[in-house]
């Protein structure tokens, strides 16, 4: 996979603790670790290069859940294979996520979150997301104004036998 050359330089970023080994080069911007393997290269996620380089190969369909919770752990002890939906169900952003939403009493563009302006809607992940009906009955109105969406609608209506 990679050259030794590459391989000492990615490993001259951790720092190897008693617990977690903590990446000390670059971060993305949603604070994981990140190497170049070489100039040309767009940065690969610094976790996934030393669960490869250590354990295996991951799995197309799977991502890597930090199971220390630390985004910049490449320990591969405290790494895990897993789905998308499974990595965000045990995640604390899904955690924190879910909670902060629920906390919320007013939509983006203040109107309240209740029994008569709100429906829900089931996610494919489970959940349920809250949707503002004062919100899409706006965004409805502006869509039909719109000559484009118009157009649209008379041209399936005709498909339709309309």
């Amino acid at each position: 996979m990679l050259d030794e050359i590459v391989i000492e330089r990615f490993w001259a970023k951790v720092d190897k603790t008693e617990d977690c080994w903590l990446w000390t080069a670059s971060l993305n911007s949603g604070g994981y670790g990140q190497f170049r393997i070489s100039q040309t290269d767009s940065p690969k996620r610094a976790h996934r290069i030393s669960y490869e380089l250590l354990v295996g190969p991951i799995p197309d369909d799977l991502c890597i859940d930090h199971l220390c919770r630390n985004r910049i752990c490449v320990n591969p002890d405290h790494l895990e294979p897993v789905t998308t939906k499974e990595n965000s169900r045990r995640g604390i952003g899904g955690k924190l996520g879910a909670a902060r939403q629920v906390a919320k009493t007013h939509c983006p563009h203040g109107h309240p979150y209740n029994a008569e302006n709100t429906y829900t809607q089931p996610t494919k992940a489970g959940g349920v997301n809250r949707i503002c009906r004062t919100c899409k009955r706006e965004s409805v109105a502006r869509r039909r104004q719109d000559p484009a969406y118009r157009e649209r609608e008379r041209v399936a209506r005709k498909a339709r036998g309309y």
